[in-house]
């Protein structure tokens, strides 16, 4: 004995509003619903790929852009440090005031462009007097030659008032860049209560 098969229709029927025809749809091989999102309420809206595609690309944009600034502004400020320090001489020539900040820094401005370097004294006697022997050298920091000015001592009491002071021309008189000179100074019978002593340049020569 056969089987009927069974036959489910895969159309529907479908009636013409006007003259109330009627006829069998068949419905198509696909017919599949694609997902839409959802939304809690209000008109309905769809959000494409390239929508979201465009925020994207703003919001990297953004991003790329207060890098960059950023990256810029730090540069030009290392450009402006290490200006402000490789011609830091210069700048306090220019505006002393300048010295003040940079010695809040810890960098005091030599605007000579000459130091002091292993400076010491000795006592010592001669012919039954008392010398003070005072040695040292002065180098040249700079990159152009330089005439080295007079340079003035004086010894201090404990309250660093002023004792005595004198003056005497280091040799050589030109130092060349990067150069060192040494200097030696005595002063026969100084002062008593004498506890420290005090050396910078007295003035600058002519064309100095």
């Amino acid at each position: 004995m056969a089987e009927a098969a069974s036959f489910e229709p895969s159309g529907r029927m479908v009636r013409c509003a006007q003259c109330s025809h009627s006829w069998y749809q068949e419905s198509p091989d696909d017919c599949s619903l694609k997902a839409l999102p959802h939304y809690s309420g209000g008109a309905a809206a769809t959000i494409t790929e390239l929508t979201v595609g465009d925020i994207d690309r703003t919001r990297r944009f953004g991003l790329i852009s207060q890098i960059t600034g950023w990256l810029a502004l730090l540069l030009v400020a290392s450009v402006f440090l290490a200006a402000a320090y490789q011609y830091r001489v210069d700048i306090v020539r220019l505006w002393p005031q300048a010295a003040t900040l940079y010695s809040v820094f810890g960098e005091n401005i030599n605007t000579r462009g000459l130091i002091f370097q292993q400076t010491h004294y000795e006592r010592i006697y001669q012919n039954d007097m008392p010398v003070l022997t005072l040695r040292g050298e002065i180098v040249n920091k700079t990159s152009d030659e330089l005439p080295v000015p007079r340079v003035k001592v004086t010894i201090r009491d404990a309250d660093e008032r002023s004792l005595f002071d004198w003056t005497f021309d280091p040799m050589p008189r030109q130092l060349r860049p990067g150069e060192v000179g040494s200097f030696e100074t005595q002063l026969s019978n100084p002062p008593s209560g004498a506890q420290d002593l005090m050396i910078r340049f007295s003035q600058v020569p002519d064309g100095g």
